[in-house]
């Protein structure tokens, strides 16, 4: 099992996450809805059926989820899952 102690000293896993989707994400990225739109029509093609910038987002987490089934311990993957779930809250808050 992971080494959660070794994280202690370092900035809190969400806080961490909320600064990274914050910061110069819409220069480096665009929004959130753009980005993962772009994701989705690249995708789509290749998977051969229409993918959502929602999915995309969803997908993105279960990539990130894969990575920590081989290294538990990989604090960067928590923080990107963390990310991507605010990613998908802001993508989502757009449509409704």
């Amino acid at each position: 099992m992971a080494d959660y102690n070794a994280w202690q000293d370092r900035e809190p896993v969400l806080a961490e996450a909320a600064r990274l989707t914050a910061e110069d994400r819409m220069e480096v990225y665009a929004d959130a809805r753009t980005n993962h739109a772009r994701i989705a029509a690249l995708w789509s093609p290749i998977l051969g059926v229409e993918v959502t910038p929602e999915q995309a987002a969803l997908c993105m987490i279960q990539v990130k989820v894969s990575r920590l089934i081989q290294t538990p311990d990989h604090r960067d993957s928590v923080v990107d899952i963390a990310g991507y779930a605010n990613v998908y809250a802001e993508i989502v808050a757009r449509v409704e």
